[in-house]
């Protein structure tokens, strides 16, 4: 079946033919809204890092965990040519699945 036939054969339905959100408890809603944040909170992280030295060509930064936590990235290598006399960078990482 396929449009206005699909939407009389499932009953009451939207006018886009998917039928209506089936009401859930407010302690599972709850716990849903809770994952949703924890997952959107994770989902992008600013990661900061301190000049360590000098190498040929580059500069390496050891990162500055947040207390408490294991790095993530842990060493990072950046061209002089960008890196200038920085002493601290911050990198965002936002993770897209």
């Amino acid at each position: 079946m396929v449009g206005r036939e699909r939407a009389d054969a499932i009953g009451s339905v939207s006018h886009t033919g998917l039928r209506p959100v089936v009401a859930i408890s407010k302690q599972r809603f709850s716990l849903c809204t809770k994952i949703a944040k924890r997952r959107k909170g994770m989902a992008k992280k600013i990661v900061k890092f301190e000049y360590e030295k000098e190498t040929k060509n580059s500069v390496r930064y050891t990162e500055v965990p947040d207390e408490g936590t294991a790095p993530i990235m842990g060493t990072l290598y950046v061209q002089k040519w960008f890196a200038g006399n920085s002493k601290t960078l911050e990198i965002t990482i936002e993770k897209k699945d």
